[in-house]
């Protein structure tokens, strides 16, 4: 077409100029003639819930780019609307149907919604159209009627419920407590008519304290009596009056977490607090309709910070108190509206946090926030099912039901919600970074959801699945199990199991797991100073055969023992140079039997001392000659007790037998191969090699057991491999040699042969960081403990290995079975094995080679199925799994053929 509109030539030109243009016109503007904004049709509200509702609708672009949204409301200006921003409802010529779910609505509440959808030709808006949300909770059952016999009533006034769920009732007509189960059937009774220990004048306040008993306002008694949780009469406290630990009418009751009584002493219009003995402590109103004040407060309860919340019954009110009596809030006032009020007299807060007020003269009970934020209601005027006859009592049970002693109607109701129920069950697989949580979920029919939500506090912050994952809505038991990474190590984590449906949320008991030690840093000890577990440049450390922790404490003179989690046990030497005292002690070994030998640098000599720090002898003496020491650093033991000291100032090695008896040397000053310039750290192999910190000339040598040079590896810089004034030395149980690279603040490993490995730490004071590490030392578990000399410390680190878990072998028959493990590489590449065989020395693995998994930071599910097993027979198995960090060994388990 661009030809013809650029290069038109005479009338076909023209014409074809003409048809070009109609043609683009067409294509612009396919509608332009008869162009509309969008038609949209609000239609009828579907699956509606206490708090949720799905809204539908349709729009028809009518041939435009539309998008559309729902508008809801209490009232026809909306002010809220889904989705955001609005959605896409395509440029198609037909309608087509669309729904959102408006969610965190407030229950038994009528909302107002329309569709409204926008193109570039206008707005249209659908017409308003409500619905009303559920009532939360839902009516269950009544219980009684009136009568004297057993469960029946006379004017029920008072009610709550103890620890076990059972429910107790302050059955006022017939001056007596009645005692039921959390189905509402009647269980026992006490009480009887009079003035004597044990008899009542019309109660009509109770409360449960934490062991049990039953607290009873003996309302025109003007007293409280206490009872066992049998019924028994235990004491009483008050009497008719208006002094202080007096009553007029008291009528409400609450135990605090501390076990205080308070009391709504409703007559004098005060509330008075008495501790657990009933002693009174203080009290707190007086009458009036100021902040404070009170007309006829009948309800009472406290919260779990110890705020007090008074149904301030005259004044139609809730007023809240903190735990001295100190005015805090309040919310209410008289009307039949949301969150007003006629006559208020019984208050409780349910296990959600919910606060609910019998609303007496409104025959209804309504629920609030605990900043007094209006949110449902539930009960109407009459005899039938759910509805009330002059409410007084309230309570809440641990399922977060609501009782309701309905006095005029002679009956106890329970209202309760349809939330799923839900089980939080022992975590497994903990690793340091990792574990499996589980737990059973029912869902109670309706449609529902969970997640875990788990964190080092109660307060939980993280949760899993993300989003929460849906498992049905059938009325059975469902098993569920997530399992979460990214934990620190050493840790306590909090965890639960919250399930979600159309009724509400329900939280699973809280659970604890700790993680194992963390692979990487797990803890630093000491500080600067000459106290006790402080330091002044440690510059060695040792491990004795009970994981115990030794560092020579070179600036203070001294050798200082920790326990294996860095706490301070002993300590032994002082300054000087007699026998026991030290002039910067600064190399350290712990031989076969736990002696202590001591590089006493600056007095020239090696000193022994037995596990307790006991001095034994010494040897050696400032000088060039055999035996003799200028400045000597390391010393290293081989397998036949030998000693072999790093004579720095000298230049060279020295052996001497255990009894210190020198035996040999080797090396000179120089930088040829076997020759040292300021050699520090030592350590021997499991062949008996000798490895030597060369540390002037930045590497590590390596020599047999006569001192015959071998090997070295290492150069100056900062590179992988390379050093920059290293000291310190140690060869772990696998053969890895580990090397303190002092002025480069870090650690590096090596294999046996001297091949670069790996490395962790940077300069710095903060966790895992270093200013100048001496030396180090491993455990047999493969942890490393450094000397951070200039931070005055010495840290903990654990080695990267993965983590291992043996599970059951299924699928068993007389010759083969099915092998499960779980493994987590830990961030580093990993292979696995099964390990199996009749004993535990094995013998047999699959598969071979070992197979690779990755480098995830997550649990893998791994299996292999093996066969040529022996029919009858018990075999053990585990999983073992290996990365550069070194190998992790599972459990072990064992089946059995068929």
């Amino acid at each position: 077409m661009s030809a013809s509109v650029g290069c038109p030539k005479g009338k076909r030109g023209l014409a074809k100029l003409t048809f070009g243009l109609i043609l683009l016109a067409s294509a612009i503007l396919p509608m332009s003639a008869s162009a509309e904004s969008p038609g949209v049709t609000t239609e009828a509200v579907g699956e509606v819930t206490f708090s949720a509702a799905a809204l539908h609708g349709s729009v028809n672009p009518h041939g435009f780019a539309t998008t559309y949204r729902f508008e809801y409301g209490t009232t026809t200006s909306y002010g809220t609307s889904v989705p955001v921003p609005d959605e896409s409802g395509g440029s198609g010529t037909s309608g087509v149907e669309v729904s959102e779910t408006a969610s965190g609505l407030k229950p038994n509440t009528t909302y107002h919604f329309r569709i409204a959808a926008i193109s570039a030709e206008g707005s249209s808006f659908g017409k308003d159209e409500t619905f009303t949300t559920k009532v939360d909770p839902r009516f269950s059952f009544a219980s009684g009627s009136e009568g004297t016999g057993n469960g029946q009533f006379k004017l029920p006034s008072g009610i709550t419920v103890d620890s076990s769920n059972n429910i107790w009732v302050a059955d006022a007509g017939n001056n007596r407590i009645q005692k039921f189960n959390a189905s509402g059937v009647y269980q026992s009774k006490f009480g009887s008519e009079g003035t004597g220990n044990g008899q009542f004048k019309s109660p009509k306040g109770l409360a449960v304290d934490v062991n049990g008993n039953i607290w009873v306002a003996d309302t025109d008694n003007g007293r409280i009596q206490k009872f066992n949780s049998k019924g028994e009469y235990q004491s009483k406290i008050g009497s008719e009056g208006t002094g202080a630990g007096q009553f007029k009418s008291p009528k409400g009751l609450a135990v605090d977490v501390n076990g205080n009584i308070w009391v709504a002493d409703t007559g004098n219009n005060r509330i008075q607090k008495f501790n657990a003995s009933g002693v009174y402590q203080f009290q707190f109103g007086s009458e009036g309709t100021g902040n404070g004040q009170f007309k006829l407060p009948s309800g009472i309860t406290v919260d779990s910070s110890n705020n007090i919340w008074v149904a301030d019954t005259g004044n139609n009110r809730i007023q809240r108190f903190n735990a001295s009596g100190v005015y805090q809030s309040k919310f209410g006032s008289e009307g039949t509206g949301n969150g007003q009020f006629k006559s208020p007299s019984g208050i409780v807060i349910d296990t959600g946090g919910k606060l609910w007020v019998t609303d007496t003269g409104n025959f209804r009970i309504q629920g609030f926030s605990l900043g007094g934020e209006y949110l449902s209601q539930f009960g109407s005027l009459g005899a039938g099912a759910g509805q009330l006859g002059e409410p007084t009592g309230v309570a809440a049970d641990a399922e977060g039901s609501i009782w309701v002693a309905d006095t005029s109607g002679n009956r106890i109701q329970k209202w309760t919600p349809n939330r799923p129920a839900t089980t939080t069950k022992a975590a497994n697989k903990v690793s340091f970074k990792a574990a499996a949580l589980h737990g059973t979920v029912n869902p109670n029919g309706l449609e529902t959801t969970y997640r875990f939500e788990y964190g080092p506090t109660t307060s939980y912050g993280t949760s899993v699945p993300v989003p929460d994952k849906a498992i049905g809505s059938g009325t059975g038991n469902v098993e569920v199990s997530e399992e979460i990474s990214g934990l620190s190590g050493s840790t306590t984590y909090h965890f639960r199991l919250t399930a979600t449906n159309a009724e509400g949320t329900r939280f699973g008991t809280d659970e604890t797991l700790e993680t194992t030690e963390s692979n990487g840093f797990a803890f630093a000890f000491g500080s600067a100073g000459s106290g006790n577990g402080q330091f002044y440049e440690p510059s060695s450390i040792e491990i004795d055969s009970e994981g115990n922790i030794w560092v020579t404490d070179a600036g203070n003179g001294r050798i200082q023992k920790f326990d294996p989690k860095g706490k301070y046990l002993s300590k032994f030497g002082s300054e000087g140079s007699g026998d026991g005292e030290f002039y910067f002690p600064y190399g350290i070994e712990i031989d076969s039997e736990d002696n202590i030998w001591v590089a006493d640098t600056f007095n020239n000599r090696i000193q022994k001392f037995d596990s307790t720090g006991k001095y034994l002898f010494k040897f050696g003496s400032e000088g060039t000659g055999d035996g003799e020491f200028y400045g000597p650093l390391g010393i290293a033991i081989d397998s036949e007790g030998n000693i072999w000291v790093t004579d720095a100032g000298n230049g060279r090695i020295q052996k001497f037998d255990p009894k210190g008896e020198y035996l040999s040397k080797f090396g000179s000053e120089g930088s040829g191969d076997g020759e040292f310039y300021n050699p520090l750290g030592i350590a021997i192999d499991s062949e008996g090699n000798i490895l030597v910190v060369d540390s002037g000339h930045n590497r590590i040598q390596k020599f047999d057991s006569e001192g015959e040079y071998l090997s070295k590896f290492g150069s100056e810089g900062s590179g992988n491999g390379q050093f920059y004034g290293p000291l310190g030395i140690e060869i772990d149980s696998e053969g890895n040699i580990w090397v303190a690279d002092t002025f480069n603040n870090r650690i590096q490993k090596f294999d046996s042969e001297g091949e670069y490995l790996s490395k962790f730490g940077s300069e710095g004071s903060g966790n895992g960081q270093f200013y100048g590490p001496f030396d180090i030392a491993t455990s047999l578990t493969g942890s490393i403990w450094v000397a951070d000399t200039y931070n005055n410390r010495a840290q903990k680190w654990n080695p990267n290995r993965p983590t291992t878990f043996t599970e059951v072998a299924d699928k068993l028959t007389k010759e083969a079975a099915a092998l499960h493990g779980t493994v987590n590489p830990n961030g580093l590449e990993t292979t696995y094995r099964f390990e199996y065989g009749p004993t535990t020395s094995y013998g047999t693995s699959v598969p071979v080679p070992d197979k690779a998994i990755g480098s995830g930071t997550g649990n893998v599910e791994v299996s292999e199925e093996i066969s040529g097993l022996k029919s009858a027979t018990m075999y053990h198995l585990r999983v073992v799994a290996t990365s550069v960090e070194g190998t992790s060994f599972g459990k072990d388990e064992t089946f059995t053929t068929k």
